[in-house]
C-alpha cells in the first residue's frame, strides 16, 4: 500500500511520507477488550476507553497499530531519531556525516509514536526535528481521531 498521498516536503529537501499503516482506533479498542470476549460497536464508548487507556498508561493495546514512514532528513535530525531507537551517540557519529541528507524507512507502533511526538513536539526539542514531528502528527492524527483527541486532551494540547 505505497502512497504519496501523505507526502510533505519542508526544510529544504526533507520530507516525510507515510508508506503504510496497519490498524485504526478500533484495533486499539479490540486489543483492549479481547480479554472480556466482547466486541462492542459504540464509538462513544470506544473513545472513552481509549482516553482511559492513555490516562492510565495502559499502552499495550496501542502497540497493535503500526506505521511505516519514508523519511528524508538532515543527518543531525536522523541522529536524534536514531537515538530514540537506542543507537548510541558514539555509534551514530561513526556512520553519519553531518553535512548530508539521508533517507530511511522507519516503522513504529502507535504507543511509541505517541511517545516520540510527546518528546519531539515539546518547545525544547530541536526545531528541525520538531518540524518532522509536526509533519508526522499532521499526517496521521486524522486517521486515529479518538486516540489523538484523548492524547491532546491529557497533555493540554489544543
Amino acid at each position: 500500500m505505497e502512497t504519496t498521498k501523505f507526502k510533505a516536503t519542508f526544510l529544504g529537501y526533507g520530507n516525510v511520507r507515510l508508506v503504510d499503516y496497519h490498524g485504526t482506533d478500533a484495533s486499539v479498542v479490540k486489543a483492549a477488550r479481547v480479554s472480556y470476549g466482547k466486541d462492542i460497536d459504540d464509538p462513544e464508548k470506544d473513545a472513552k476507553l481509549i482516553r482511559y487507556l492513555l490516562a492510565n498508561k495502559h499502552t499495550s493495546p496501542f502497540e497493535h497499530v503500526s506505521f511505516t514512514f519514508h523519511i528524508k532528513c538532515p543527518i543531525f535530525v536522523a541522529r536524534q531519531w536514531m537515538l530514540e531507537q537506542g543507537v548510541s551517540r558514539e555509534l551514530a557519529r561513526t556512520v553519519l556525516p553531518v553535512s548530508l541528507y539521508t533517507e530511511f524507512y522507519g516503522t513504529v507502533n502507535l504507543h511509541n509514536l505517541l511517545h516520540f511526538l510527546e518528546l519531539r513536539l515539546h518547545d525544547h526539542a530541536q526545531p528541525e526535528i520538531r518540524e518532522y514531528a509536526n509533519q508526522i502528527h499532521d499526517k496521521i492524527s486524522y486517521l486515529f481521531p479518538s486516540t489523538f483527541a484523548a492524547w491532546k486532551e491529557l497533555r493540554g494540547i489544543t
